[in-house]
């Protein structure tokens, strides 16, 4: 904290009227609309029962690596189209993780009033121990209301009437196999990745990745990728890919060719979050911002904190819009501090074009802790709670 020099009291208040009268002009200048939700639903009254929360004492007492990798996500958000969202997760019954049944559960609501349109169960795979690499279940969005469940070693194709229509099974499947499923190319295609530590050296396998299209499972590409990239590698269509450990100038094309697509400074120490259609990147550092890159053309616009103070925001969750269009961001403060002309005490969900830096929507500490989805083209935003609450936005 700073300490007053010693000053005459008459200069002294004079000073204090000038910083309050600054202080609030920025405050004015720095607070957003509160938006509020335009409709909350309650997933209780369709019998969402929320996981129940142990004490630490009783988790941590027979800790192990495989119960931490048997420890499944909670709730998740997802629209599937305009007028339906999916609130979904992975239930497990019983009290040993080694034998307990574990099934995706899902509820698809419609986004006009809230109401419960299907519920739907599907079997997914039992942890029998700490080698078991990958048992969690999955809803991917595809495009027309088409979506994917990736469960139990098995895609399934639905369409948007919630029947099935095809399933293709993942080979091989066994205790030593990872498996990811990401939508790519505007729901068009599936990327896949594939891992296993049954070869010689489990921390040198190599990893598959494969670019399928969407409805008929036909495959249309696929490489070898470097190991160290395993589960952070993401993929987009015509065979681009990128790891975890590269930065936002570098991307990997079919056959593992690198190409730069930034030559701009602040890419330097970015990532990238997102793969959006037309060839777009959303990209982001930890501390510093968020942007979006063009394939070609490079960076188009990067976002920083207005005023700077080391390491006084993070920028954490990104979710993307289906057609590319929008994205969205969750900001928290270390310190109070205002990004994009909004002042963030705690936190703030932004949600931007892909083609401005100024953001479209922000919902100072939404409920959900980073919980949220965006609707194909952008125009809604849902959040969700462990209470089971859910509620839905209009994005202008």
């Amino acid at each position: 904290m700073h300490k007053f020099q010693q000053t005459r009291l008459p200069v002294l208040l004079v000073t204090i009227c000038i910083c309050c009268r600054i202080v609030s002009l920025s405050a004015q200048e720095a607070l957003p609309t509160l938006e509020r939700p335009r409709l909350t639903v309650s997933l209780k009254k369709y019998g969402y029962v929320p996981r129940k929360s142990v004490s630490n004492r009783i988790f941590f007492r027979d800790i192990s690596v495989g119960k931490l990798m048997a420890l499944d996500p909670g709730l998740k958000l997802l629209f599937i189209s305009e007028d339906v969202l999916v609130a979904y997760s992975t239930i497990e019954k019983g009290s040993d993780w080694r034998t307990a049944s574990r099934q995706l559960e899902a509820y698809f609501i419609r986004t006009s009033d809230g109401m419960l349109l299907a519920k739907k169960t599907w079997q997914s795979a039992i942890r029998k121990d700490e080698s078991d690499a990958d048992t969690e279940s999955r809803v991917i969005a595809l495009r027309d209301g088409r979506f994917l469940i990736d469960a139990n070693g098995t895609l399934m194709l639905y369409g948007s009437d919630l029947t099935l229509i095809r399933e293709k099974t993942l080979e091989p499947f066994g205790s030593s196999d990872m498996w990811g499923v990401q939508s790519v190319s505007d729901g068009r295609e599936i990327f896949i990745r594939h891992e296993t530590t049954a070869c010689p050296d489990p921390d040198r396998c190599p990893v598959q990745y494969q670019w399928r299209d969407a409805e008929s499972f036909q495959l249309l590409d696929s490489t070898v990728g470097d190991v160290f990239q395993g589960r952070g590698v993401q993929g987009a269509g015509d065979g681009v890919y990128i790891g975890w450990s590269s930065n936002a100038n570098t991307i990997f094309g079919p056959n593992r060719t690198p190409q730069k697509i930034c030559d701009d400074p602040r890419c330097s120490g970015t990532v990238v979050d997102a793969f959006l259609p037309r060839d777009l990147f959303v990209i982001s550092s930890y501390f510093d911002g968020v942007g979006v890159v063009d394939r070609q053309r490079g960076l188009l616009w990067f976002n920083a904190p207005s005023v700077q103070r080391v390491h006084s925001l993070s920028f954490g969750e990104i979710e993307t819009t289906a057609r590319g269009n929008r994205f969205g961001i969750w900001v928290s403060a270390i310190r109070k501090s205002v990004f994009d002309s909004v002042m963030v005490k705690s936190s703030v969900l932004f949600v931007f074009d892909t083609d401005s830096p100024k953001h479209v929507l922000a919902i100072p500490e939404p409920p959900g802790g980073g919980l949220f989805s965006l609707s194909p083209s952008g125009s809604q935003l849902a959040t969700g709670e462990s209470k089971s609450q859910l509620h839905l936005y209009n994005v202008p």
